[in-house]
């Protein structure tokens, strides 16, 4: 098992990994605020190493990159992966990923989020009783609504519609509030009995896209995963088989409040027992 005594440098294991995961939000950004001396390193980084950005956000690869080079990020459609991507994937080839021959699919979500099914040869409807895929992008940022979606799912439900998650995330810290995600929905809607299938963070899918492209013949051991989240980035990577570090940063930080790094350490292992999670490295990046 690992020791965890002081967070390491990433310079000091940089030259171990061929390929480098980075995490987003959390990692990057925070609150849409970027992390300045953070992306000149990872900017710098790119110059030598294979790196990719690794999101679950239902955005699809264009708009992700897009956004990221707003914030002086080097991304690029080739080296963003989104958990809105896989889903776009998901729904091309409903028949063999959905068994879903004609897709018939409701977007519960906001609008700018519609861009999932940006240019996709996908019908879709505003009636939740005519569609086949319930595809969940929604979130929610008040408690005392969080019930809002119950009827609509049990119509869904006993029409056998299969929901498509797009954001596995389950509650992410706004503004100091939660937010809670399309995951948190989703798991709503399986317990009331529906299937859902997910696009994105901790599941193979998206890790596997990485394998299958900027990783093509590169061996899992020189291979990175680096986030702020047990649950998605730590847990996913773990399952694929790769190396995973966690930063101090967005999740991480707010798990391990404390006053000094001993006792950080201290508190983010008593939370990797507890949910038998454990990354490789704590890490910082700068």
């Amino acid at each position: 098992m690992y020791e965890y005594e002081t967070p390491i440098n990433l310079s000091d294991i940089v030259k171990n990994y061929e390929v480098i995961l980075f995490d987003i939000y959390g990692v990057l950004l925070e609150n849409n605020i970027p992390y300045t001396k953070t992306i000149e390193v990872v900017n710098n980084l790119s110059k030598s190493t294979k790196i990719c950005f690794v999101s679950n956000t239902p955005q699809p690869v264009q708009h992700s990159s897009n956004r990221l080079n707003i914030y002086g990020i080097n991304a690029t459609p080739q080296n963003v992966y989104t958990s809105g991507e896989i889903a776009r994937e998901i729904l091309k080839n409903s028949s063999k990923n959905l068994n879903i021959d004609n897709p018939i699919v409701f977007h519960l979500g906001p609008d700018f989020k519609k861009t999932v099914l940006e240019d996709l040869p996908i019908k879709t409807t505003e009636k939740i009783h005519d569609a086949n895929i319930l595809l969940l992008t929604a979130f929610e940022d008040y408690e005392e609504k969080l019930d809002q979606y119950n009827s609509m799912f049990q119509t869904a439900i006993a029409n056998k519609a299969v929901c498509l998650c797009a954001n596995p995330d389950i509650i992410n810290p706004f503004e100091n509030k939660n937010r809670y995600c399309a995951g948190y929905f989703s798991a709503i809607y399986k317990s009331m009995g529906g299937k859902v299938v997910y696009s994105g963070k901790p599941h193979s899918e998206i890790f596997q896209a990485v394998l299958n492209t900027l990783a093509l013949n590169v061996k899992k051991e020189k291979i990175l995963m680096i986030g702020d989240t047990l649950e998605t980035d730590i847990l996913g990577a773990n399952n694929i088989g790769i190396d995973s570090a966690l930063v101090l940063t967005g999740n991480a930080f707010r798990i391990a409040k404390a006053s000094n790094i001993h006792d950080q350490i201290n508190i983010l292992k008593n939370a990797f027992k507890l949910k038998n999670i454990y990354p490789k490295y704590i890490i910082n990046i700068i």
